[in-house]
């Protein structure tokens, strides 16, 4: 993890200045708990209310209510004495969402602390008289721990006043990790004074579930909260609604990001980078041996790329299954010409593919359907030939003919490769509709099928 004096010098926003804590700073804990803190305070009173629901999971009552909120300070003592403990609350929170130790730590329960280092030191100890001696010791040297407690300032307070008197109070804990669980009791015991700490006065809670619940919030800081998390690496990319809390500045590489989980989904298999400019991953299908997509920010669209006949050997068989079996191309869909040479240990020759104006799929492939003969490995004599039919049947013009030749001139064999492709693509605003309806995957894996029907080949996957 980067510290946060780096991460903060590199960020260009001029909202994020608000959660940086002025001093040390190392202490990135306290910056974030700042901005959860500054965040809840950009919040209406209407939000307050849904974020103390939805997150604390406590119910406020009814009318006016003021908030008091505070940082690495306590407040009064009389006050948080004077509230019952039914209305106090420890809110512990990490990226995991839970302590380190043996269960039952944090409340004092004392035969759940006795299980739990039973259940872990069985793993170690198979004789019983050593399993039973080192759990007492083991048991014994924890209550120590927990009996010699040190001083308790938790991370943030927010106090809830209700017609002039205080109603509840939370009291927040924040760590990188796990939380520290003997750290949580003192804050129960010390700061939040409970006489007796109960299961339910402890919320733990992961930062992915904060980050969900404020996504539908409303807030002049929540957007800005959401993005500094992503940029440290906190807030995941599993849904491009979360594109709502992104600027242009950060759109093209969150897309991205989402291009490869959606590529994992629809193929279940690795993804890779592919030649500069996609994510692809390998089908296993002879006509159709990768699929791939981006996120072009120059359209602000969403692009799953489909090559058929990508080498010799598939593109002959390709053109001789559509002559024999037929085969439809629906004039609804993208269609790319991508014809090239390879190289005979199969590379791609970047310069021998060729633009085409007002490209037309139907003329390509019938034509490549009537000259399947031509695609063989060929000589400098052979492409030749081969460029000089295809400029007669009017697929490529003479001046990219006369490119290709001079540039193929003495490179002996090369393998032709009468590829094409189609295109599907989303914009920006239908891909965030289908993700925040979770059918962005289906749909894609649905149309990659279609076409697979459409050509007669079998189905994707």
């Amino acid at each position: 993890m980067k510290n946060a004096s780096f991460l903060l010098q590199n960020i260009h926003d001029k909202h994020l200045n608000v959660f940086y804590q002025y001093g040390d700073c190392s202490h990135l804990e306290n910056n974030i708990t700042k901005a959860i803190i500054n965040t809840f305070e950009s919040l209406n009173a209407e939000e307050k209310r849904r974020f103390f629901k939805d997150i604390f999971e406590v119910s406020l009552p009814d009318g006016e209510l003021v908030y008091k909120c505070f940082l690495q300070t306590k407040p009064d003592e009389n006050i948080i004495s004077e509230l019952s403990d039914s209305n106090k609350l420890l809110f512990a929170f990490s990226p995991t969402g839970k302590s380190w130790g043996y269960e039952g730590i944090d409340t004092f329960d004392k035969d759940s602390i006795r299980k739990s280092i039973r259940d872990s030191l069985s793993q170690v100890y198979s004789d019983d008289t050593d399993l039973n001696k080192n759990v007492d010791i083991t048991f014994k040297d924890t209550m120590d721990i927990i009996n010699n407690r040190g001083d308790s300032i938790p991370d943030a307070w927010i106090l809830v006043r209700h017609h002039e008197k205080y109603v509840f109070c939370v009291a927040m804990e924040n760590k990188l990790y796990d939380l520290n669980p003997y750290q949580l009791i003192n804050h129960c015991t010390k700061s939040l004074k409970l006489e007796k700490i109960e299961e339910n006065q402890i919320k733990y809670c992961k930062y992915s579930t904060i980050f969900d619940e404020l996504e539908d919030m409303e807030g002049y800081l929540v957007k800005d909260f959401l993005r500094y998390m992503y940029l440290l690496n906190y807030w995941e990319v599993n849904n491009l609604s979360q594109i709502k809390a992104m600027d242009d500045e950060h759109i093209d590489t969150y897309s991205n990001r989402r291009c490869v989980q959606l590529l994992k989904e629809v193929g279940n298999k690795p993804v890779e980078w592919h030649r500069g400019w996609m994510y692809r991953f390998e089908t296993g299908n002879d006509y159709n041996r990768m699929v791939g997509m981006r996120y072009a920010k120059e359209t602000k669209t969403f692009e799953v790329s489909l090559y058929f006949g990508s080498t010799q050997t598939s593109a002959r068989n390709l053109y001789n299954k559509f002559k024999r079996d037929g085969y439809e191309l629906k004039d609804t869909l993208i269609y790319g010409n991508s014809f090239h040479f390879q190289a005979t240990y199969r590379k791609n020759l970047d310069d021998t593919y060729y633009k085409t104006e007002n490209f037309d799929i139907h003329q390509y492939v019938s034509f490549w359907i009537n000259h399947a003969d031509l695609i063989w490995q060929t000589s400098q004599n052979d492409r030749q030939g081969i460029l000089d039919e295809m400029n007669k049947g009017g697929i490529i013009s003479k001046k990219e003919k006369e490119r290709i030749l001079e540039y193929t001139d003495n490179k002996g064999k090369l393998n032709i490769s009468p590829e094409f492709g189609i295109y599907l693509t989303w914009s920006l605003e239908e891909a965030i509709e289908l993700d925040e309806k979770g059918i962005f995957a289906d749909t894609i894996r649905k149309e990659i099928d279609d076409v697979y029907q459409m050509l007669g080949i079998g189905r994707f996957q």
